[in-house]
C-alpha cells in the first residue's frame, strides 16, 4: 500500500513539474497578468479590512469587526480563486511571496493615503527590498545543454 502511494505521489509530482516548467498554452497566457492583479487586489482589500476602521474612531468595536469581516469575505474569495487559477503556471512559493509582498506594500499605501501616516526612507527601502526579493523568487535560471 505504501509503495503504491509513493508511486502515485511521484507520478503526480512529475505531472506538476511538467506543467510548471512547460511553456504556457496561448489560451492561458492571460493568467500571467490576471493572477498577479487578483493577488494585488486581494491584498489591497485585506489592507482596508485590517486598517480602514482606524480612520473611523467613532465606530464601536463590534461595528468595526463586522465591517472588516464584510471586506474579508470577498477578499478571501478573490485570493483563493487567484491561487487556484495560478497554480501550475506559477509556483506556490512565488504566489505566496507575491501575496505577502503586495500585502505589506498595500498596508503601507493604506497607511499613507487613507490614514495620513508618514512613510520614512527606511520603510521605503524595505519595500524596495521586497520587490527585489520577488525578482529573485520568480527569475528562472537559464541552463545550457548538459548542465543541471
Amino acid at each position: 500500500m505504501a509503495k503504491h502511494l509513493n508511486t502515485q505521489a511521484i507520478a503526480e509530482n512529475k505531472v506538476y513539474l511538467k506543467a510548471v516548467t512547460s511553456k504556457p498554452q496561448p489560451k492561458e497566457r492571460w493568467k500571467y497578468i490576471v493572477v498577479p492583479l487578483m493577488l494585488l487586489a486581494s491584498s489591497l482589500i485585506m489592507s482596508f479590512a485590517w486598517l480602514g476602521h482606524l480612520r473611523f474612531k467613532s465606530l464601536s468595536f463590534g461595528t468595526a469587526i463586522v465591517l472588516a469581516w464584510l471586506l474579508v469575505l470577498p477578499e478571501y474569495l478573490l485570493n483563493i480563486s487567484a491561487l487556484r487559477m495560478g497554480y501550475g503556471i506559477f509556483h506556490a512559493g512565488f504566489m505566496g511571496a507575491l501575496n505577502v509582498a503586495t500585502g505589506v506594500i498595500c498596508v503601507a499605501a493604506v497607511s499613507y493615503f487613507f490614514l495620513g501616516e508618514v512613510l520614512s526612507t527606511q520603510k521605503l527601502c524595505g519595500f524596495a527590498l521586497m520587490a527585489v526579493s520577488l525578482i529573485f523568487i520568480f527569475h528562472k535560471k537559464k541552463t545550457t545543454k548538459g548542465s543541471k
